[in-house]
């Protein structure tokens, strides 16, 4: 699942489960970003994903409903840690799994030390 090509989409790895079903939807956005043209920078989509709190709900919508799933737990890894896969893997219940950057941003390598992770469970 690669990152979305632009600060307000939210990518969904199309090889899994929709919202509302069951296994585990995965999403990623931006925390932020650079206009590559004028260089101003701005918040992304998922800007305040990390300050969200567990019990927190979170609506899912596509072309034809919402879902509403609720934060159960956080977690963060480091960008090359590789037991951030875990949370990527498929699971038995309905779960959303988001994905977003966090930690200190390196300029050399134009990338952040880590990845925040929010799982949230399909509630409605």
């Amino acid at each position: 699942m690669g990152a979305p090509e632009t600060p307000d989409v939210v990518g969904w790895y199309r090889y899994g489960p929709s919202p509302g079903q069951q296994g585990n939807v995965l999403l990623d956005g931006h925390v932020d970003w650079t206009d590559r043209a004028t260089g101003i920078p701005r918040t992304g989509v998922f800007w305040g994903l990390a300050k969200l709190p567990v019990g927190s709900e979170i609506i899912i919508a596509d072309d034809t409903r919402e879902y509403v799933y609720q934060v159960a737990e956080k977690v963060r890894f480091s960008w090359d840690d590789p037991q951030g896969a875990s949370v990527l893997q498929p699971t038995a219940d309905a779960r959303a799994t988001l994905v977003t950057c966090g930690g200190a941003f390196d300029r050399a390598t134009g990338s952040y030390a880590l990845r925040e992770v929010v799982i949230a469970r399909l509630v409605s």
